[in-house]
């Protein structure tokens, strides 16, 4: 609802979805039922579009291909940020001790062995539970993103949105663990500033 007032047009993509979006609007469009969805409209969409809002999974390899902005929410795990490209942003998941409910920090996502971690056994044994993100977070990143986008990614921009406090503390972690930053590359994406000023528990 936030882009269409801001002007742009919101495909919802997918292929097989449980249900239809909850809203309508004539600039959103609910491309799983649509009479326009193909393959080749969704290589078309990807290539035109002028961002993809994704969780890291599936349809956003067709914009990554075509080098569009990207903004990621629910990011896990830890490690597995994509952090070579600055038009990207992210938010993470959280983890959460269910005995105490206080949020991991980040050195904890690294000292649990968690940075990586694929199966929901290894969360399980460690008494920790995945919370989402809250939709106030998603629509901030979002956010972020169109504040980018109009300042063109110039350099005062990104220093507004991202959180190099954030990346000093990953790459700590990352060195103290691993030794290097061979799986990661350059560190130039963002990580939004909003979200970890709310969520500080990410400076530890």
């Amino acid at each position: 609802k936030y882009l269409v007032k801001k002007g742009y047009k919101v495909f919802r993509m997918g292929k097989i979805v449980n249900k239809n979006i909850s809203f309508s609007d004539n600039n959103i469009i609910d491309y799983p039922y649509s009479t326009i969805k193909s393959d080749f409209m969704d290589v078309f969409i990807a290539h035109r579009c002028e961002f993809c809002i994704s969780t890291g999974v599936g349809y956003d390899s067709l914009p990554v291909i075509f080098r569009k902005p990207m903004v990621y929410t629910n990011i896990i795990p830890i490690g597995c940020l994509w952090t070579w490209n600055k038009y990207y942003i992210a938010i993470l998941k959280h983890l959460r001790y269910k005995n105490t409910n206080s949020y991991l920090t980040t050195s904890q996502h690294f000292n649990l062995d968690l940075d990586r971690a694929g199966k929901s056994n290894i969360f399980n044994e460690n008494n920790v539970e995945i919370i989402e993100n809250k939709d106030i977070d998603i629509l901030n990143v979002v956010k972020e993103m169109i504040f980018l986008i109009e300042n063109k990614f110039n350099k005062e921009s990104l220093l507004q949105v991202n959180s190099s406090k954030f990346w000093e503390k990953y790459k700590k972690n990352i060195l103290y663990k691993y030794n290097n930053y061979d799986f990661y590359g350059n560190f130039i994406s963002n990580l939004s500033k909003k979200f970890i000023q709310n969520y500080p528990n990410y400076l530890d």
